[in-house]
């Protein structure tokens, strides 16, 4: 998109929308979503001379009827305000997913153009995904161009139109050529030893580490660089001395990662999934001259027919090993081929054949007496939508949620307190960034309630349970608190291993098991309680628990005193928020058995 810019064309893009709904794992997505809408104006945000980027807030639920009918609308009154703002009366649409949202933008944007640039098999990606199938064969019916990625991908487009066009991704050659042989070594690879195998990308569970392991282990001399995100399990991998992960790197320091190996990598499974991926490090390997060794995967075994076998290709294992001697031997052979093939395999050759192909196709389109006919059509019908409907339940609906005292009702189910009875030891959970999304600021009540249990005599150890750090440990702190108030250092426990409620739980109960104890009361947040519990008792069941929730929770009994009384009975945007948060997580923790 960004060279479709710099071509002269505004473009808007809209970031990913979503094709499933998510998990708790994608909490931190979503506020880097909020964040980037709030960084913005309205969402949008200027990234270039004619791109604009929105990052929408919609519900995140692709599949809902409700939920797809209200992103519809929203997402159209931006497009159109932006399309008012740049004075463009009607808008190509290029897609890359086929979520229901996007057939319905299709129909009430009338587009002049729609392009389908399928580039994942969404259906095999995961089983939350296969809902997508639907709404993409419609979306490979009814759009007016449709790209793809691989020969398996143009096989089931194919299934529903008659034509489709395969273009693998491309590599940005200039900026990778630019910087061939003009790029120093990155100061973490500097200290490795030759001969380098390396990697780039996500550490993602279609790589076959068992692969990597055995070359590993088979070469002791070789040094493996893996250089991107770990996305998966790599135990595996971790005590292999020559076999060095150096986490996630910018796009831009790629360059130079790149040409420090001295031979590149594609260690994918062969699976459903991977028979129509095309990998994008392929070309930015080769457009720094570095051979590439690779599984044989469908999408690189044609690129070597299309490119005069410029990759090595190993049909198992012991193939893969072998190469990596025979490619180290070599000595810079095929350099030059391999840069060939990179060159012709670049996003600018790549978007001139795309564009021409646009252009004919909307030159055609235009050519056909029924396009006006659909356009006015569907300009009808949406003016037709009861838009004052919807505004009117959302007002309520924000009313109810903000204003009234029903969200503490309904609310009420998370909250579990029982009364404190003798036990062998109280447990604490230390809140991290805690509901507030404050650091640090509801561990010193929790604290101040197992004080108040021990002083009574109910206990005779105090468990303090937290991973989290800051500019300070916050057990050490949780620790600190409970010695300044006269709990003797030898009555207190740490537990520092748990990052969530769920390890916590565990890491506790395997302590208590150790330690024979029969009860123990457990303090946390007051509406943590119940997911507490539960987990606490599917993890130690036959140690007896006893909600003792901290006496007071300033984050709970906050109100916002600028607000007129009547106001101040619903909660506030951050209450409202945890609520919701500890809602979702208790129906994660049922739905995967955790209680």
């Amino acid at each position: 998109m960004q060279r479709f810019a710099a071509a002269g064309n505004p473009v808007l893009f809209i970031e990913n929308t979503g094709v499933r709904a998510p998990t708790l794992s994608d909490l931190p997505r979503l506020a880097s979503r909020v964040r980037n809408w709030w960084g913005g104006v309205e969402g949008f945000r200027e990234r270039g001379p004619n791109l604009i980027v929105l990052s929408p807030l919609l519900l995140p639920f692709p599949y809902s009827p409700l939920a797809r009918w209200l992103n519809a609308r929203l997402l159209e009154r931006a497009i159109r305000n932006w399309m008012e703002a740049t004075r463009r009366g009607s808008v190509v649409l290029w897609t890359f997913i086929p979520t229901p949202l996007v057939l319905d933008l299709i129909a009430d944007l009338a587009p002049s153009l729609t392009v389908y640039y399928c580039i994942d098999n969404f259906s095999a990606s995961s089983p939350a995904a296969k809902a997508i199938e639907i709404s993409e064969n419609r979306l490979f019916e009814t759009a007016d161009l449709v790209f793809v990625t691989s020969r398996e991908l143009s096989a089931r487009a194919r299934r529903c139109r008659p034509e489709a066009h395969i273009f693998p991704f491309g590599v940005d050659f200039e900026s990778f050529d630019s910087r061939r042989g003009r790029t120093g070594e990155p100061s973490d690879v500097a200290s490795i030893p030759h001969p380098r195998l390396g990697y780039i990308g996500g550490i993602h569970r279609w790589v076959d580490l068992d692969l990597l392991k055995r070359a590993a282990t088979a070469r002791p001399g070789c040094h493996f660089v893996l250089v991107g995100p770990t996305q998966t399990d790599v135990t595996s991998l971790a005590g292999l001395p020559n076999v060095h992960m150096l986490g996630t790197r910018s796009h831009t320091e790629l360059p130079a990662y790149v040409a420090s190996f001295d031979a590149g990598l594609i260690p994918y499974l062969l699976t459903e999934y991977t028979a129509s991926v095309y990998p994008t490090k392929l070309n930015e390997y080769f457009a720094m001259g570095v051979p590439v060794i690779s599984t044989a995967l469908p999408e690189v075994t044609a690129y070597n027919e299309s490119n005069g076998g410029v990759v090595d290709v190993a049909r198992d294992h012991s193939g893969f090993n072998a190469l990596i001697g025979e490619v180290l031997t070599r000595d810079g052979a095929g350099r030059e081929a391999r840069i060939e093939a990179a060159r012709r395999n670049g996003w600018s050759e790549r978007l001139k054949t795309m564009s021409a192909i646009m252009v004919d196709s909307l030159a055609s389109k235009r050519a056909r007496p029924e396009v006006m006919e659909g356009l006015l059509r569907r300009l009808t019908r949406r003016y037709r939508r009861p838009t004052a409907a919807v505004a009117l339940t959302c007002a309520a609906a924000f009313a109810v949620l903000r204003w009234s005292p029903m969200v503490w009702g309904l609310a009420e189910p998370l909250r579990l307190v029982e009364a404190p009875t003798t036990a062998d030891a109280v447990i604490v959970l230390g809140d991290g960034a805690g509901e507030s999304g404050a650091i640090g600021q509801s561990h010193e009540e929790r604290v101040d309630r197992a004080i108040q249990l021990y002083r009574q005599g109910l206990v005779g150890k105090v468990v303090l349970c937290s991973s989290t750090k800051w500019t300070f440990s916050e057990i050490e702190v949780m620790r600190a608190i409970a010695l300044t108030k006269g709990v003797k250092d030898e009555d207190i426990l740490l537990e520092p291993s748990g990052g969530s409620t769920r390890e916590m739980i565990a890491n506790s109960a395997g302590l208590a098991r150790a330690k024979a104890w029969r009860k123990i009361l457990l303090v946390s947040s007051p509406y943590h309680m119940r997911r507490a519990v539960g987990a606490w008792k599917k993890q130690a069941p036959g140690v007896g628990v006893v909600a003792t929730p901290a006496s007071r929770s300033s984050f709970y009994s906050y109100r916002e005193q600028k607000h007129a009384a009547w106001r101040k009975a619903g909660p506030t945007w951050n209450q409202l928020k945890a609520l919701l948060q500890e809602t979702a997580a208790l129906a994660f923790y049922r739905f995967r058995s955790w209680l």
